[in-house]
């Protein structure tokens, strides 16, 4: 019996998307007489869409995506203590822990014990490989790590405060190829970095300035000399970091001061821009970039309990973030949108940067937190470590799933 064209018409109208395709087969090979091409066209169209549906954009992948980041963002939770031997008493810095991929495939997380011994402790077989026993004379106050490509090694810098100190050590095989001693004459070193300049590894060194008034920022080699000094100011330096801009070519050197935080072209060796928003005299105390559609911002934490985010290029401030009411120490970003930092009032707060609002504050350690550091493991996922002022344990914090359900 043959269909009408008016029944065609309604019976395409009814037809659901796992049906079409085979619809469009069947009018194709059907006998019956008169013209169809108007209604094949029609088919035609719903099949291109039912097949399109199938496929996701990159605008929905990337919705998706984000959804799935703020959910495992708002999940996180404490998981087990990494180490029972860590032991902090130093200043308010960062970087008092380290983690980092070694170029034989390590997962390292380095800390200090007694205050004068340096732990490598491997995050994937769970376990400490190493002890440099009496690394320094004094208690150990920060670390930093540089990756060595040229040379295949891992470079570990270690910093002594009280006992002005600096080394570097060849995580290889952990002996010291760089002891420097009383790069200031007066004054202390509270943070140290390393900067690559045109293949060539640097050291650069910031002074707190407690006593005196004058005291540059130090740039030696690795083997220990001196190449040049930059800035004149009287800061109280209490971070230090570099930067490489691999769209412009540029290297930067930035600082945390006791009230504003300063960049410096390393190349020109002049100041580039100074961050400040207020007149308060507060330390900031620790920075961080994130490269966002094409633009650098710098974030920072000051212990005026504020998150300020800066275009880092222009020096102006995009926003300032205020998680809670006490002082801020080490932050680190969960992906590109979230935040963690450490707080004075003995918790880390989870910050929404899109929405400038804190989402989660995760309690447990018995101090000050000083430094939060994210690392993805095998058995976990993506991870949060922390560690707080005069705690034996340094902490591993991930988002709750099947393997970890606890």
């Amino acid at each position: 019996m043959s269909t009408t064209d008016s029944d065609r018409t309604v019976e395409l109208e009814e037809l659901n998307n796992n049906k079409t395709i085979d619809k469009l087969k069947e009018i194709k090979n059907e006998n019956d007489t008169g013209p169809k091409s108007e209604e094949l066209k029609l088919l035609n169209k719903k099949t291109k869409k039912v097949v399109e549906k199938g496929k996701k954009t990159k605008a929905d992948l990337e919705k998706e995506q984000a959804e799935e980041i703020n959910s495992q963002a708002r999940n996180i939770q404490f998981i087990k203590d990494l180490t029972n031997d860590s032991f902090y008493t130093g200043h308010e810095l960062d970087n008092t822990f380290i983690v980092f991929k070694s170029i034989n495939e390590i997962m390292f997380l380095i800390y200090t014990g007694d205050n004068k011994s340096i732990i490598a402790f491997d995050l994937i077989d769970n376990k400490i490989i190493c002890k440099v026993i009496n690394a320094h004379d004094k208690y150990i106050t920060n670390f930093r790590h540089y990756t060595d490509v040229n040379k295949e090694r891992d470079l570990l810098l270690s910093v002594s405060y009280e006992d002005n100190n600096i080394k570097i050590w060849n995580v290889l095989n952990w002996n010291c190829i760089l002891n420097l001693k009383d790069i200031y004459k007066r004054g202390k070193i509270y943070s140290a970095g390393f900067l690559d300049y045109k293949s060539k590894i640097y050291i650069i060194i910031s002074n707190y300035n407690v006593y005196i008034n004058y005291q540059p920022i130090k740039v030696l080699d690795l083997n220990g000399n001196e190449k040049k000094e930059i800035d004149d100011s009287k800061d109280k330096t209490a971070f230090i970091d570099s930067f490489y801009d691999k769209k412009l070519g540029k290297n930067y050197i930035v600082t945390g001061n006791r009230g504003f935080v300063k960049s410096f072209d390393f190349r020109e060796n002049k100041l580039y821009h100074k961050y400040r928003h207020n007149q308060k005299d507060e330390m900031h105390t620790s920075i961080i970039m994130n490269i966002k559609d094409n633009a650098v911002e710098m974030l920072e934490s000051c212990n005026d309990a504020y998150i300020r985010i800066w275009n880092f290029h222009t020096g102006k401030l995009i926003k300032k973030i205020k998680p809670c009411n006490s002082r801020l120490y080490g932050i680190c970003l969960w992906y590109k949108e979230y935040l963690l930092v450490g707080c004075e009032d003995e918790t880390i707060k989870l910050i929404d940067l899109k929405n400038e609002k804190n989402i989660l504050s995760l309690s447990g350690h018995t101090g000050r937190v000083f430094t939060v550091k994210t690392v993805n493991l095998p058995e976990y996922g993506e991870c949060l470590i922390s560690q707080s002022w005069l705690a034996k344990q340094i902490k591993l914090w991930s988002v709750k799933n099947e393997k970890n359900n606890v």
